[in-house]
């Protein structure tokens, strides 16, 4: 089984949210491998983005857990995610593990004309050479607005998808995508999460990454916040900050829960994965049961 899942979503995370070509012949690969019970698809927007559900090995469920991954995190791989939703399933929860979705930023560089304007030429190099030396030049990686709008979507779709079931909704994000969740909530474009875990949740953007703090503090749902040590320079610099946020805020639903280590993963991620499993295992179903679920 654990096979199964890592293989499938070794295929599914390759999915890009910008080629509708590319995310259709994604999902006919795994129908071409997978019996057809054994994943389940979600439209969102034009995209069709292949989920794995788990039903709670216990008779009496509390509700549904949503994982939102995005390979490449070293927060949140793979691997752990599906031993993390077994955990979650034996403590009485469902779980439903989802790609998270992040539009690309860097377009194709548009071609030059002959006939371009010399002053407008002259402004944009001047504008150029007028930037800070301390601020990133660069064209992000990944689109912060268009990456938000596919989490919007990608977030209906899954409400929708578990509209059936009862009890707690709870989200586990890491990374860009916990700092989406965090302002699309805020925002009110999603349904909020009766909690939220964010594992180190950053933007690699200084003027959107800073704003992580005030979200949180401004959030209206209890939040378990896990800092992992050496993870991400750019969470690291909103850590003490987030928590002061908080308490400032005098948000009583926070907790801020920081790791003294983390394994080195493995080839395959099994033996690194376990020890981190186990503890966010624990410091989930903690914070849980603090909050008289």
């Amino acid at each position: 089984m654990k096979h199964f899942l890592f293989t499938l979503f070794a295929l599914v995370m390759f999915l890009d949210p910008t080629r509708n070509a590319t995310a259709s012949l994604r999902v006919e690969d795994v129908a071409r491998q997978f019996f057809p019970e054994d994943y389940d698809t979600l439209l969102v927007g034009e995209e069709s983005v292949p989920i794995l559900y788990s039903d709670s090995t216990l008779p009496l469920a509390r509700g549904v857990i949503v994982i939102l991954v995005n390979e490449g995190n070293q927060a949140l791989n793979l691997a752990s995610a599906c031993e993390l939703a077994q955990q979650l399933n034996d403590k009485g929860w469902h779980t439903l593990i989802s790609p998270s979705l992040l539009v690309n930023a860097r377009p194709s560089a548009a071609p030059v004309s002959p006939d371009t304007d010399e002053e407008t030429t002259n402004n944009a190099a001047a504008a150029t050479t007028a930037l800070h030396p301390m601020q990133d030049i660069l064209t992000p990686a990944v689109n912060f607005e268009a990456s938000t709008t596919q989490t919007t979507l990608l977030m209906g779709a899954i409400s929708n998808h578990i509209s059936s079931h009862k009890g707690f909704r709870i989200v586990v994000a890491s990374g860009m995508t916990a700092a989406q969740i965090l302002s699309a909530a805020n925002e009110g474009k999603i349904a909020p999460p009766d909690s939220l875990v964010t594992l180190v949740p950053f933007w690699p953007q200084r003027e959107i990454n800073e704003n992580i703090p005030q979200h949180i503090a401004q959030s209206g749902f209890p939040i378990l916040d896990i800092s992992l040590p050496e993870v991400n320079q750019w969470e690291a610099l909103t850590t003490s900050e987030r928590l002061h946020a908080a308490q400032t805020a005098l948000k009583l639903q926070y907790r801020q829960r920081r790791l003294g280590s983390m394994s080195t993963l493995t080839a395959t991620g099994q033996a690194a994965n376990t020890p981190f499993v186990n503890w966010l295992s624990g410091e989930i179903y903690g914070w849980i049961s603090h909050l008289g679920w």
